[in-house]
């Protein structure tokens, strides 16, 4: 049989594994590495380190940094697309004809090169990307940024077709998969693969309720503020926070509040223990934008989830979460779920569930399938 060898190409350093987009690809690599295929991988980088963590599942690493100047942003290209245009990655490309995975739209600069046209090319969409944008501009306060991610956003729906010179382009979730599947031909659904096949909650009961995500990003550092200006407020039960980077102005609102915690840039360790241990894992959005990979974690490794219709709609997760929209909802089922015992039967259920889509082994052979179809 011939060794099975493969280019993935990652918009970040996928390691550590501590936010929603790097966790999807480290997942990946994790898989695909264990099923037998050697992996190159290429990541782009502009404030995480090199890491050696990668060379146990890769054969070779390639890093390279982003060019962050300020003149990219006046290109044409999209500015997260522009910015990991590096000519030292197509020739690191074309030193062979190995298939080749690109993450995200930010990582397609050469995608439709003609150097590249015989080669098989799969794009893994982790949002709507033009759609993320334009909800990033609605949450932001900082009129500059505000109008870059206007302006990004309209460049990304221009420039998304790029995706036509694509073998496949593979989404994340139901509704991306609707999306796209409408607009372009060769679209295909592989959901997020999970860290492992087995579901790591506790059965039994905790003492507090927990929120988590990258805080320095908009939509989460929203979300808790609303949570504790109008949830909170009304509940004295345990609140704790954790995440990257929270802001001076969450800092602040948290320190008034006696009944909450935040955890600033928590190890990965002591992030799995605080959802472990959670007796509620509450996780909002009002951005209904791809899978959002935190709640994934947290079915796999907490008690109760509730969650705001926009955090799940058109995941399939519906039924393993407490969904809960206004503020009155929200307050209600927190109080009704920190009375009930979280049991082997709760996790019986979780784990058929999330086998039928998550399932690594399972998510790797499709991946497989669409890298090498005459094999």
């Amino acid at each position: 049989m011939n060794e099975k060898r493969i280019h993935i190409v990652a918009f970040d350093i996928p390691y550590p594994a501590n936010y929603g987009g790097v966790i999807d690809i480290f997942n990946r690599i994790r898989a695909l590495s264990n099923s037998g295929i050697r992996i190159t991988l290429h990541a782009f980088y502009s404030n995480r380190t090199p890491a050696t963590e990668l060379e146990e599942f890769c054969d070779t690493v390639f890093y390279y940094k982003r060019k962050l100047s300020v003149r990219n942003f006046f290109s044409f290209m999209p500015f997260i697309v522009k910015t990991r245009k590096d000519k030292k990655l197509l020739y690191n490309l074309l030193r062979d004809t190995d298939p080749i995975i690109f993450e995200g739209l930010h990582t397609t600069a050469f995608l439709n090169d003609p150097r590249l046209k015989r080669r098989i090319k799969l794009v893994r969409m982790h949002n709507t990307e033009y759609e993320y944008y334009y909800q990033l501009s609605r949450s932001e306060h900082n009129l500059f940024r505000k109008l870059y991610d206007l302006i990004e956003g309209f460049k990304l729906k221009r420039y998304e077709k790029v995706i036509t010179a694509a073998n496949h382009t593979v989404t994340i979730s139901p509704n991306d998969y609707d999306h796209y599947n409408a607009i372009y031909p060769n679209i295909e659904l592989i959901p997020s693969s999970h860290t492992t096949r087995k579901i790591d909650s506790l059965p039994g009961y905790g003492d507090y309720i927990f929120y988590h995500g990258k805080l320095s990003v908009p939509e989460n550092e929203n979300a808790v503020i609303f949570l504790l200006k109008n949830v909170f407020t009304r509940i004295k039960t345990p609140f704790i926070i954790a995440g990257m980077n929270p802001s001076n102005r969450m800092k602040r609102l948290v320190r008034k509040m006696d009944h909450v915690k935040l955890v600033p840039n928590p190890s990965e360790e002591e992030m799995l223990k605080l959802i472990r241990e959670a007796h509620i894992n509450l996780i909002v959005t009002f951005q209904a934008t791809g899978l959002k990979l935190k709640l994934l974690k947290s079915l796999y490794n907490g008690r109760f989830c509730i969650v705001n219709s926009p955090m799940v709609s058109g995941t399939g997760l519906e039924p393993l979460c407490e969904i809960a929209d206004s503020v009155d909802d929200l307050v209600n089922t927190i109080d009704e779920f920190m009375h009930v015992n979280f049991s082997e039967d709760h996790i019986k259920i979780r784990h058929q569930n999330l086998m039928l889509m998550f399932d690594p082994v399972t998510n790797a052979k499709k991946w497989t399938a669409l890298l090498f179809p005459e094999s």
